[in-house]
C-alpha cells in the first residue's frame, strides 16, 4: 500500500494524505504504529535516494554535451607540450564548457616533396572511360576499358605508330626530374676458347644447326596465301572509318572516368554515353541506371567533342 501509494500521487499533500489513510486503515487491522511509521520512513528514504541518483545523472548528461573543438599543433619537442598545455587552461578559464582535443602531428618527412613513381602516360592508363573524336565530322565514341587504353585503340582501327607512348623510348638522365637507374651492357669475354667447356657446347650447338638449301617456288604459288589473316574489326569507329572514310584524332583522346571497380565502370560509361550522345556509338547504355535513369548534368563530365 506504501509503494502504491509513492508511486500514485503526483503531489507531497496528496502522499501525506494517503498515508494517513493508511495508519488509520492499519490501526483497525491491529497494527503498531511504530511498525507501520517505521516502513513508511524506510520506503520514503529510498524514494528520496532513488531521485537524487536521478538527479546527479540528468546533469552528468548535460555536461557530456560539451562543444568538441580539435586543433592540430605540429610537434616540436617541449614547445607543443608546452603550447597544448596553455591552450587546455585557457580554455577551461573562459569557455569552460569546450572540450579541447589537441593533436600533435609530426612535420611532413623530405621524401614527400619528391615524386618517387614516374607518372604513367595516358596511353598506358587502364580500367577508364575514354573519348575519341573524328577530325572530319562532329562524331565522337564514348567506350570502357579495363586494359591500356592503346591496346583497345588499336583495336578499333588505330595505327600502332600513332600510339606508341613517348615514354617507351630510351630512357635519358635530367636534372629536374629523379634519378633513374640505367642498365648498361655487359661487355663479352675476350679470350672466350679458354673457358671451360667451351669446345664441347659449341660443338653442341653446331649438331644442332640445320640447313636449309636448293629451295625453289614453283611459278603457281600464290604469295597472298602465306599472309597472316587479320581478324575483321566490327567496333563503330572501325565500321564510321570503312564507310565514310574519316581520319579518328587518335592522338587526341580523352580520359573521361577511371575506376578500378567493373560495374562502377560501366555506370560511369553509360553516364557519359547518356548525357553527351556520342553519333557513333551504337548503344544508348552499357548497364541500366536506377539511380539516375535520366542521366547527369553535361557539366558534371567532361564533353568529349569539346
Amino acid at each position: 500500500m506504501i509503494n502504491r501509494a509513492i508511486r500514485i500521487c503526483s503531489t507531497y499533500n496528496l502522499l501525506s494524505n494517503e498515508l494517513d489513510e493508511i495508519r488509520r486503515i492499519t490501526k483497525l487491522n491491529g497494527y503498531p504504529r511504530t511498525f507501520v511509521d517505521t516502513l513508511i520512513g524506510v520506503l520514503l528514504n529510498k524514494m528520496l535516494v532513488s531521485n537524487h541518483y536521478t538527479a546527479v545523472n540528468n546533469i552528468k548528461k548535460d555536461n557530456s554535451k560539451k562543444i568538441r573543438l580539435i586543433v592540430d599543433v605540429p610537434f616540436v619537442k617541449n614547445s607543443s607540450k608546452v603550447l597544448s598545455k596553455k591552450l587546455t587552461y585557457l580554455t577551461k578559464t573562459i569557455k569552460s564548457e569546450c572540450d579541447l582535443k589537441i593533436i600533435m602531428r609530426p612535420p611532413k618527412s623530405i621524401g614527400s616533396f619528391f615524386q618517387v613513381k614516374d607518372n604513367i602516360p595516358n596511353l598506358l592508363e587502364s580500367n577508364l572511360v575514354y573519348a575519341v573524336n573524328c577530325n572530319d565530322c562532329s562524331g565522337s565514341y564514348c567506350g570502357k576499358t579495363e586494359r591500356q587504353v592503346c591496346r583497345r585503340l588499336v583495336e578499333h582501327g588505330a595505327p600502332k605508330c600513332v600510339l606508341e607512348p613517348s615514354s617507351a623510348s630510351a630512357p635519358t638522365q635530367s636534372l629536374s626530374g629523379p634519378l633513374k637507374k640505367t642498365k648498361t651492357g655487359v661487355t663479352s669475354y675476350s679470350n672466350a676458347t679458354n673457358l671451360r667447356r667451351f669446345s664441347r657446347i659449341a660443338n653442341k650447338n653446331k649438331n644442332n644447326l640445320t640447313t636449309v638449301s636448293n629451295l625453289s617456288l614453283s611459278d603457281d604459288y600464290d604469295s597472298t596465301s602465306d599472309t597472316m589473316t587479320v581478324k575483321q574489326n566490327k567496333s563503330a569507329i572501325s565500321k564510321h572509318i570503312s564507310d565514310t572514310r574519316h581520319k579518328i584524332n587518335w592522338d587526341g583522346f580523352k580520359i573521361l572516368f577511371k575506376d578500378n571497380n567493373p560495374y562502377r565502370l560501366l555506370i560511369k560509361e553509360s553516364l557519359a554515353i547518356l548525357s553527351h550522345k556520342p553519333k557513333l556509338n551504337n548503344t544508348v547504355r552499357s548497364i541500366p541506371l536506377f539511380i539516375f535513369p535520366e542521366g547527369i548534368r553535361k557539366n558534371l563530365i567532361k564533353d568529349p567533342g569539346g
